[in-house]
């Protein structure tokens, strides 16, 4: 039965009245004299009970959407609920259902109408008549425990102990109301003060509120009494229905699963699986989190690797294995380090993203460029090429100036040899007198004084540092550049997870094409490959620039690895996962989240990664092969020694050569024309 949904619900106010003075045991159609007596005492204190009942409505839940179940059918207690909450005006509505004995309701009616509802908070009030077992099924039914933050109110006559049950073990607030003497259905309104006679005796019943707290009891659940009256009519002690559960968690020991992941996760031993017992934290990000937040929180844990020691791996049927199998499953409490999937979201909730680590391509830095080319390097080929191109335009243009001024004067023609030469002269910063005493070519030859002027000067400049830094070709920064070379190699660890699932269902062809070339091995026969051959190491970034600064980087920082720019993403984020309808997770989300605005998860992260090569950096230099240092004096200022003006004198010795073949190209042409006379 659906009864009018008033605007806003008001759940203290209907729990105080319910056993404050609303509820007036009645035996027939006329109040007794015990009952008009007790309702007599009730009376002279009405106005403070409506100030109290209304003063914790709006310190608790003046927002929240009340969903009324009862076996009974027209629950007198639920009517005069309504009948409360109707007096707000608030928007948020009140919905009753009455269900039966082993009724079977759809699942789907308790989230439907909460989800529909868009109040900031939902308050189940539970009214057994004497049928507990039907509530808790249709609880169970409705899956109760995948929602805790819906907070419970179950009126019964039973003890408190029903708040032990399975299905509120997620909730966060859940308090008993326990009736002695009292019938709900014949509960009804206090009757107005001239119906109330004089010399009655009191009727006495009893009332007891308990609350159930999930760590109160040395970290473990417990139903405690929050109150309890003598009487009815007695005026209640002021207490806080909902405490903040998780202020403290009394030592409570939460089971976390996790996998060995550079620099996220580290622990010793490992390998076997949920069975090989709890595992002992090494320093590492999340080890510090945990620890930060059990310090702060009160609560202890042990970390444990899934049964089949791996992230999550879908079967098909709906079941998980690994991390997001042992979430599922309810075996653990909350994950380490996990990637964030979109499917995975459906055996487990998540936390906040707290990092992003990326696929990055680990290769070998690019040798130094041969340093007798230094000489040619101020200049790309293609400006080279202009150069050229206008030494040899201007030559002509200067020629056939030559010859029209020769024409016009009359003047004797003009050296062919000089004028193709002059250019040069001017280029080489020794220019020989103008050509001819014209106007047309001094300005030609001021144009071409100027053009040599510019060149000259950009190239002393770029050769200076090219003469002094040491030049290196690009190095491999995508997979394009990695397909790009020749002869190159590249690979993997073993491909699972979120690494296995980026390169198989990837439809762009370069990443098709990088992994149809990749080579499957350990680390350690990756990382060995790198500086020796030309071969390329693909895993995460933090997971690289851990091992690499661990063994393949010297006491001065110098690694001859090199990390892509490129970096792709295989999932949106890095997360802590929580079984579904964990209570505590939005307070350890709250807490990881005060971790990141400090800054304090960027600077672990650093912290851990230096740390753990300070652990395990090797002996000796991971330099070999590396690149030629500069020779420095003592004031820091480069000295040119031979290597770096080797091009030169490999210019000298070219040019001396060519005159050397030109010399003998000459004499032997002499010596043909001798002998042919």
């Amino acid at each position: 039965m659906g009864l009018p949904s008033p605007p806003r619900c008001v759940l203290i106010a209907a729990l105080l009245t319910s056993f404050g003075w609303w509820l007036v045991p009645v035996a027939g159609a006329e109040a007794s004299c015990g009952q008009l007596r007790a309702a007599v005492g009730l009376k002279a204190s009405l106005d403070n009970e409506i100030l109290t009942a209304r003063q914790l409505a709006e310190d608790y839940l003046s927002e929240c959407q009340l969903v009324m179940i009862s076996t009974s059918q027209r629950s007198s207690l639920f009517e005069q609920v309504v009948r409360t909450t109707a007096r707000r005006q608030n928007g948020v509505g009140v919905v009753s259902l009455e269900i039966g004995p082993r009724q079977d309701l759809p699942r789907e009616i308790l989230p439907s109408v909460w989800r529909d509802a868009g109040a900031n908070c939902r308050v189940l009030f539970l009214e057994d008549g004497g049928d507990t077992s039907s509530i808790l099924e249709f609880l169970e039914a409705s899956e109760l425990s995948r929602h805790p933050d819906v907070s419970v109110v179950f009126v019964g006559t039973a003890a408190g102990m029903v708040l032990y049950h399975r299905v509120f073990r997620n909730t966060v607030h859940a308090l008993y109301l326990s009736l002695s003497n009292v019938t709900l259905q014949d509960a009804r309104p206090l009757p107005r003060e001239d119906d109330l006679g004089g010399g009655c005796g009191g009727r006495r019943g009893s009332a007891r509120l308990y609350q159930r707290c999930l760590y109160c009891l040395e970290g473990e659940e417990s139903v405690r009494p929050l109150q309890e009256w003598g009487r009815l009519a007695q005026r209640p002690q002021p207490a806080n229905p909902f405490p903040d559960q998780f202020k403290d968690f009394f030592g409570h020991r939460f089971r976390v699963v996790a996998m060995r992941t550079l620099p996220w996760m580290d622990y010793e031993g490992g390998g076997g699986g949920w069975a090989g017992g709890p595992l002992t934290p090494r320093d590492s990000l999340n080890a510090r989190m945990l620890r930060a937040m059990a310090d702060h929180s009160n609560f202890t844990y042990e970390v444990r690797e899934p049964p089949e020691g791996r992230f999550g791996l879908y079967l098909g049927n709906g079941t998980w294995t690994g991390i997001v199998g042992a979430l599922q499953q309810d075996v653990a409490d909350f994950s380490t380090e996990i990637g964030l999937l979109p499917p995975r979201l459906q055996a487990m909730e998540p936390s906040f993203i707290y990092a992003r680590d990326r696929i990055v391509i680990a290769s070998p830095k690019p040798g130094p460029l041969p340093q007798h080319l230094a000489i040619s390097r101020p200049f790309a080929g293609t400006v080279w090429l202009l150069i050229l191109a206008g030494v040899l335009v201007s030559d002509v243009v200067v020629w056939v100036l030559l010859r029209l001024v020769a024409w016009v004067t009359g003047a004797g023609g003009a050296d062919v040899g000089g004028s193709l030469l002059y250019s040069w002269a001017l280029l080489m910063e020794n220019p020989p007198p103008p050509p001819s005493p014209s106007s047309t070519i001094r300005v030609t030859v001021g144009f071409l004084l100027l053009y040599t002027l510019v060149i000259n000067s950009a190239y002393r400049s770029s050769l200076i540092a090219h003469l002094t830094v040491q030049g290196f070709p690009p190095p491999i920064d995508s997979f394009d550049d990695l397909l790009e070379q020749g002869g190159w190699t590249w690979g993997s660890q073993p491909l699972f997870g979120t690494f296995f699932v980026f390169f198989n269902q990837s439809s762009d062809p370069v990443v098709q094409r990088i992994y149809a070339g990749m080579e499957v091995a350990s680390m350690d026969e990756h990382l060995a490959k790198i500086p020796k051959k030309r071969h390329a190491f693909i895993d995460f970034k933090y997971n690289l620039r851990t091992q690499v600064a661990a063994r393949l980087t010297d006491a001065l920082g110098y690694t001859p690895v090199h990390l892509s720019r490129s970096e792709y993403p295989s999932y949106v984020g890095d997360i802590w996962g929580f079984r579904k309808g964990a209570p505590f997770r939005h307070h350890i989300c709250m807490l990881q989240q005060r971790l990141i605005e400090a800054g304090l998860i960027d600077f672990w992260l650093r912290d851990v990664i230096r740390a753990y090569a300070d652990r395990h950096r090797a002996k000796e230099d991971a330099a070999v092969g590396a690149t030629e240092r500069l020779s420095q004096d003592g004031d820091g200022i480069v000295v040119l020694n031979l290597s770096h003006l080797q091009g030169a004198f490999y210019l000298l010795l070219l040019g001396h050569g060519a005159a050397l073949i030109l010399l003998l190209l000459e004499v032997f042409v002499d010596r043909v024309r001798g002998e042919s006379r």
